[in-house]
């Protein structure tokens, strides 16, 4: 099958290391890009590790022209509207917290829909590394105080993720997984849980094929999105292991890789 950027009816991208800069910062003009692909009819996914409360924060101006999968597909949210999250249970989160309480420097984040928990013990460093991604978070002594569902387990490890937290977390036994979200970042979560899977719901429920979706990202918990995309780009800054399995690659974060493609994809249509 021949592929045309005319074809595309649906663009995911990730946040931090892929839409975002080094330094947190959203493109300049992303939001006159995000008005003239609506225009087109095209369908706008956030695909980000961060909470739901924290992306609609970030982009109140424009919910209605988004969608979000928040926790890497955990929780599915359209304008506002929650459509879909996964929860983890009593029984899930005092096993999850367990293995983190094992691991050195392991600090771990409870995502809810509306809310992020933490330990009333937190530093005061870990505490304002995990604000600049948490905007909205309620301090707990015990999980018997969350009144609502939590979708995920986030551990911010200073040590360094890939040779701390995510080897010590990594044989997390079934119905559970470990996925290296980024340097400081390994993320609990429901084996099933990942944004392709997520995706691929969006896909089912309006219509869109992998052949129609643009995808954009830069490390492993994008893995299973890049798949479920044939227009699938890894960042120039992306971990080796996802540039092997996207079909092409882009300009790196700090060039504001993903609108340089978008921008290709809006003159295709003029």
């Amino acid at each position: 099958m021949q592929h045309s950027l005319n074809q595309v009816r649906m663009i995911a991208t990730d946040m931090d290391g892929t839409l975002l800069n080094s330094q947190d910062q959203m493109p300049r003009d992303f939001f006159d890009i995000l008005n003239q692909v609506h225009k087109l009819g095209i369908l706008f996914v956030i695909a980000s590790g961060r909470p739901y409360p924290t992306l609609a924060m970030q982009f109140e101006s424009c919910m209605d022209k988004l969608v979000f999968m928040a926790e890497n597909g955990g929780c599915l949210v359209n304008g506002d509207q929650l459509v879909h999250q996964d929860i983890l249970d009593t029984y899930a989160l005092s096993y999850l917290l367990g293995r983190c309480r094992q691991v050195p420097g392991a600090i771990p984040i409870l995502s809810g829909f509306k809310t992020a928990y933490l330990f009333d013990q937190t530093s005061d460093d870990a505490r304002k590394e995990i604000g600049r991604y948490y905007k909205k978070v309620q301090y707990i002594h015990d999980i018997s105080e969350i009144d609502a569902p939590v979708s995920k387990v986030t551990v911010c490890d200073f040590k360094g993720a890939e040779s701390n937290s995510f080897p010590a977390l990594s044989d997390v036994r079934a119905p559970f997984k470990a996925t290296l979200a980024g340097y400081m970042w390994t993320d609990l979560s429901l084996a099933a849980t990942n944004k392709g899977r997520g995706l691929a719901a969006l896909q089912k429920n309006y219509g869109i094929s992998p052949d129609e979706t643009m995808v954009f990202g830069d490390y492993l918990n994008d893995y299973e999105m890049m798949k479920q995309g044939y227009f699938s780009y890894a960042m120039a800054n992306a971990h080796p292991d996802l540039k092997a399995i996207s079909n092409f690659e882009t300009l790196s974060n700090d060039e504001d890789g993903v609108l340089y493609i978008i921008r290709q994809l809006i003159h295709s249509r003029q």
